[in-house]
């Protein structure tokens, strides 16, 4: 007879192992790495425009970014740009969807706005 705890490990390794032979579906969504690496060896094309001259740049199109542009044109500041390396800004605080539901990407931590939260609705 096996011994309780032989069987309840064995159970737990052919538990593993059936797991482990499925593969995982998804992956990385707005990843940038091949465009992050062109600008770290300075390999990006040159700008089509001229040279554009502000008194403020952002980087970054995340929920920093994004606070200080609208934090800054609260003031009356216009003289800034926001520079974002994705196709859409939001950084960690974007969002998906599907058929069932909407969706967090990764900042899931980012509270849902109440009807005091006035700014960030």
């Amino acid at each position: 007879m096996t011994s309780p705890i032989k069987f309840t490990r064995r159970a737990a390794l052919a538990g593993l192992s059936v797991k482990a032979e499925r593969p995982i579906a998804g992956g990385f969504v707005f990843e940038s790495e091949n465009a992050g690496h062109a600008i770290r060896d300075r390999r990006m094309p040159l700008p089509a425009g001229p040279p554009q001259k502000k008194h403020t740049v952002i980087v970054g199109g995340g929920i920093g970014g994004l606070s200080a542009g609208w934090w800054l044109r609260r003031q009356g500041f216009t003289d800034f740009v926001l520079l974002e390396m994705e196709s859409s800004a939001g950084g960690n605080s974007r969002s998906g969807g599907n058929d069932v539901s909407r969706y967090p990407w990764a900042a899931h931590y980012v509270p849902v706005p109440n009807k005091e939260s006035v700014y960030v609705r």
